[in-house]
């Protein structure tokens, strides 16, 4: 059970920093689940997506501190945001209106921009019961520390797949 929440912990550190890094960078790329929201308003995008991304930092940044609770709660965080993105395109996908046409979620980092579908829902709602699971029904007892380098491979490890991924998608 260890080394799943190890390996579970190491992918979101990973997801969060990518992501986080990737909203910041290339911010206006990640403005197409943002419309969903703030339809008129720019600046609420942007500022919604600076908020995700530290939120995400701060998420990341929690998992890996020494401090079991600390964790738990970073995992209440996971939950609570993948809720947040999920409702989001849920929102989308049921009252699609025909004016926006596809919108590209607003995920980036290792997980990519596809277009908004089921599919996506369906990933959310995995890291969602996961993340929840470790915060509900595991002890806080269980949770190990992390190298620098473990946490810096995994971080290699995610922007490679990305990268790869990207590639073959335009083949």
């Amino acid at each position: 059970m260890t080394e799943f929440m190890a390996s579970i912990s190491e992918f979101l550190i990973a997801l969060f920093i990518s992501t986080s890094v990737s909203k910041v960078i290339n911010y206006k790329a990640q403005l197409g689940a943002t419309q969903i929201l703030f339809k008129n308003s720019t600046v609420l995008q942007v500022f919604f997506l600076e908020i995700l991304a530290a939120m995400e930092l701060v998420t990341a940044i929690m998992l890996l501190i020494n401090n079991p609770r600390i964790r738990r709660i970073a995992f209440l965080m996971t939950a609570i945001l993948f809720i947040c993105y999920s409702a989001t395109m849920l929102i989308y996908l049921l009252f699609k209106q025909k004016s926006m046409g596809d919108v590209h979620c607003s995920c980036g980092g290792i997980l990519g921009t596809g277009l908004i579908s089921w599919k996506l829902i369906l990933r959310n709602f995995i890291i969602i019961t996961i993340s929840l699971s470790i915060f509900l029904f595991v002890d806080s007892n269980y949770f190990t520390n992390f190298s620098v380098l473990e946490i810096f491979l995994g971080i290699v490890f995610a922007f490679v797949y990305n990268t790869l991924r990207k590639i073959l998608n335009s083949l």
